[in-house]
């Protein structure tokens, strides 16, 4: 158990660290399979538990019967993560992965096709430039050169950071699914 600057308590619970706070706990993913997973729980009532979950494609609620916040940590995990929908996103092209990306987006049509999307083409074409093909094989590293690139060609600093958006977005929905 460990105490926090801010006086809160976490603690280790299988793949997750979980920090009590006030009313709810929050529960982050600690190994390599978990890493990136983070949501919320809160004991409604002695064994009724509330899960949350917010993610790029919106906010998931859970309600279930838990005896103990290791059981409510367990079954939070397999309601929101146990059944894949798409292939794991290591096992995807960085096409793919940005395709899927796209189809759980929660903006409008117009927003993607003037204002992510293109910026996707860039960063596809660079990678397929430097022999980049699947979403694991994609490092800090590579994208700190992409950066790099972007600022030798003569980009602002805020065009960097808008071409990069869209690959933390991305890289976000990836570790959740």
């Amino acid at each position: 158990m460990v105490r926090s600057l801010t006086k809160r308590v976490g603690f280790k619970i299988g793949d997750y660290w979980v920090t009590h706070r006030k009313r709810n706990y929050s529960v982050r993913g600690v190994s390599p399979e978990t890493v990136g997973r983070k949501f919320s729980l809160w004991e409604m009532e002695p064994g009724r538990w509330r899960a949350n979950l917010n993610d790029s494609t919106g906010r998931h609620r859970k309600k279930f019967k838990a005896m103990s916040l290791v059981e409510a940590v367990e079954k939070a995990n397999h309601q929101f993560f146990g059944r894949e929908e798409i292939d794991p996103a290591s096992h995807l092209t960085i096409s793919d992965c940005f395709l899927e990306w796209r189809k759980r987006l929660s903006c409008r049509e117009a927003t993607i096709k003037s204002d992510y999307w293109p910026r996707v083409r860039q960063f596809v074409r660079w990678a397929d430039s430097h022999g980049l093909a699947y979403w694991s094989e994609l490092r800090l590293q590579h994208l700190q050169q992409y950066a790099n690139d972007a600022a030798e060609s003569g980009n602002s600093r805020s065009t960097i950071n808008l071409k990069s958006r869209v690959l933390s977005m991305a890289a976000r929905w990836a570790s959740l699914n």
